[in-house]
């Protein structure tokens, strides 16, 4: 598997896990290493997945603003965490990434 794939999915899973426990910035080195215990990856997927998570993260409420603007009639609540994690990445990527 490519590393930046495995990042991307990495990402997706922390993210996941975060909306499920509202992990607060304070706390987020320490929430990702403990999941970096959880995953065995290459430095550089870690550190890939590592930079699109803070990305998403910082970028979080201008991402699900573009969410919402595109879910005419629909609530972002209802689409599903994993979902609504995977457009989060994907958006990230293409709107702040080289």
């Amino acid at each position: 598997m490519g590393k930046r794939r495995e990042g991307r999915e990495a990402a997706v899973q922390f993210l996941f896990q975060d909306d499920l426990n509202k992990t607060e910035a304070p706390v987020l080195p320490e929430a990702l290493e403990e999941f970096w215990k959880l995953r065995e990856s290459s430095a550089r997927t870690r550190q890939f997945a590592t930079e699109l998570i803070h990305g998403v993260m910082e970028h979080h409420e201008a991402i699900d603003e573009r969410i919402k603007k595109v879910t005419a009639n629909y609530e972002l609540h209802r689409i599903a965490p994993v979902d609504s994690n995977v457009l989060r990445v994907a958006i990230y990527e293409m709107l702040h990434t080289a």
